[in-house]
């Protein structure tokens, strides 16, 4: 497997869906000039689900084990996307990477000779993007 740019847009992108499916004012809760993915706390997990420990992944694990209608979402979305699906699956309860949660394992990177902060780098790029387009397209459904 290759992990690109396009690749973490691509994943932001379907777990935005989700997002929007599951709390459709979830961009009202996100401090953008805190976004972080790489911090359990700042990240987009962190700041709609907090949890006390800062424990991105008993955040996670909770909501989706917790309510159906995420697992369900998140079906729905493996189906309309199977081929990223398939790619950025990986041995866990919670497909995170598919939906622009978390970055891969390098381990499972073909090839692996870049940083791994830069892929976190471009989730930030893709999370932002993502929050923009659902803020502008508010502002113009206000107007």
């Amino acid at each position: 497997m290759e992990y690109t740019r396009e690749i973490a847009a691509a994943c932001a992108s379907i777990g935005a869906r989700l997002l929007d499916r599951y709390d459709p004012n979830w961009v009202d809760h996100i401090e953008t000039e805190r976004l972080d993915m790489s911090d359990g706390e700042s990240c987009i997990i962190g700041q709609l689900y907090p949890s006390p420990e800062g424990d991105y992944y008993g955040a996670i694990l909770a909501k989706f084990e917790g309510d159906p209608r995420w697992r369900d979402a998140v079906d729905v979305l493996a189906a309309e996307h199977s081929d990223l699906f398939e790619e950025m699956r990986y041995q866990g309860e919670f497909p995170d990477r598919f939906l622009g949660f978390n970055v891969p394992d390098p381990d499972d990177i073909d090839d692996y000779d870049i940083d791994e902060m830069n892929w976190f780098g471009w989730l930030d790029d893709a999370w932002q993007s993502e929050i923009r387009h659902r803020r502008d397209e508010a502002v113009f459904q206000k107007a």
